[in-house]
């Protein structure tokens, strides 16, 4: 079961990598046959196979750590809210112990990858959520303030999130312009998440 859940995140991961090499490829055959014209390139000049790939690598590093952020922020909206999420430190001793527990029955070898790689998800969360923190006590922010300071926050903070990624993806497709969701990914997306890193900043030392 706790792999099951892991197994969840890390295909979403795996496919939108996939999207985002289908992006390039496609792309790149486009520019092949002259079917596109890389408006975002005409500022630039660069040769249109190093464009299209290093906008479509910035555009998955981009969206990731968007997700990551945006994920970041609603567990621990939801655990502080509602309780509804788990402690991240009580989360990674229990993928540890159960890393150690596949690992004394042998073999499992795919789960324990898998294992490993959501542990250094959570760790990172974790370094994230302390290099956050004003203070380091363990007295926990008021539910009540803390929902009305981070609810219209943590809205805006869904619109760097996967579904608004996906939802964009589609839009432009359908529209035939996959260059501009690669555009949107690493210009105004990342500056939305910017501005509201600094926002979440603020509004982090009055909920402390």
């Amino acid at each position: 079961k706790k792999v099951g859940r892991i197994v969840d995140g890390f295909v979403d991961y795996i496919v939108s990598i996939f999207v985002f090499v289908g992006i390039g490829i496609g792309l790149s055959k486009q520019v092949y046959w002259n079917e596109v014209y890389l408006w975002g390139n005409s500022f630039l000049g660069w040769n249109p196979l190093t464009y299209i790939w290093t906008a479509s690598i910035l555009g998955a590093v981009s969206s990731a750590i968007q997700a990551f952020y945006f994920d970041f922020y609603r567990n621990k909206f939801l655990e502080i809210v509602y309780g509804r999420a788990q402690n991240i430190i009580e989360e990674i001793k229990e993928y540890e112990e159960e890393s150690a527990r596949l690992s004394s029955e042998g073999g499992y070898y795919f789960q324990r990858f898998l294992i490993a790689i959501y542990l250094s998800y959570s760790a990172l969360q974790l370094k994230i959520q302390r290099d956050h923190e004003e203070n380091h006590n363990e007295q926990k922010p008021n539910p009540k303030v803390y929902y009305a300071k981070n609810r219209l926050l943590l809205r805006l903070w869904s619109y760097v999130g996967s579904t608004t990624h996906i939802t964009l993806c589609v839009i432009t497709a359908l529209a035939g312009n996959m260059e501009a969701f690669l555009i949107i990914c690493i210009l105004p997306l990342n500056l939305l998440m910017l501005v509201l890193f600094l926002v979440q900043k603020q509004v982090n030392k009055v909920t402390s």
